[in-house]
């Protein structure tokens, strides 16, 4: 005699194991999910520890103070690098404007020789502008302690480059006389604030 399956057996059947994977299915996720849980509440917790303070390589810096024009900016302590105060209300004509204030801070080495300048006259952005224009350099602007400067490029001799800002009616030009890009003039223009 063949056995023949009855439609409701095969039915009971595919049922039947339908169950069965559904139970195992279960069984698997709870036996992961238990595993899972178990680690993590057997692992310790990492202590929540705040960021170690970036270091400041300031620090040992001198500071260049002026108190009439009311800014500061830190340069390295070494024997390399002296203050150059070229007067006070100085006017002389010079690259098409006139420059109340000129501050170098030298040093032997051309490449890390600062000019600050600060002037009332107006002119010293458009010259900028120009120069950008001319030499088909963007202008572009970088935010220094909370203060948006712009940043220029200057192609010839040494092909300098610095920073513009108005402050108080004045025009403050902070210059690298020497590369496209100088790592320690950076750093002290991250230093550079206004005091009034």
């Amino acid at each position: 005699m063949t056995n023949i399956f009855m439609p409701q057996q095969f039915h009971r059947r595919i049922v039947n194991s339908k169950i069965a994977i559904i139970i195992i299915l279960v069984l698997a996720i709870l036996i992961v999910g238990g595993v899972w849980w178990w680690t993590q509440k057997s692992t310790p917790e990492a202590p929540k520890t705040i960021g170690t303070p970036p270091v400041d390589e300031t620090a040992g810096w001198q500071t260049y103070k002026n108190e009439k024009y009311g800014f500061e900016i830190k340069y390295p302590n070494d024997a390399s690098y002296s203050v150059q105060d070229i007067g006070d209300d100085l006017l002389y004509y010079s690259n098409g404007h006139i420059q109340i204030k000129h501050v170098v801070i030298d040093s032997e080495y051309p490449s890390n020789r600062i000019h600050i300048e600060i002037t009332t006259d107006k002119n010293i952005l458009d010259n900028v502008r120009l120069d950008s224009i001319r030499d088909r350099i963007p202008l572009t602007e970088k935010s220094i302690n909370n203060e948006i400067f712009t940043k220029f490029q200057r192609l010839g001799e040494g092909d300098g480059y610095g920073y513009l800002i108005q402050h108080d009616s004045k025009y403050f030009l902070l210059e690298s006389v020497w590369g496209s890009q100088n790592e320690i003039f950076e750093k002290m223009m991250q230093t550079f604030k206004f005091t009034k």
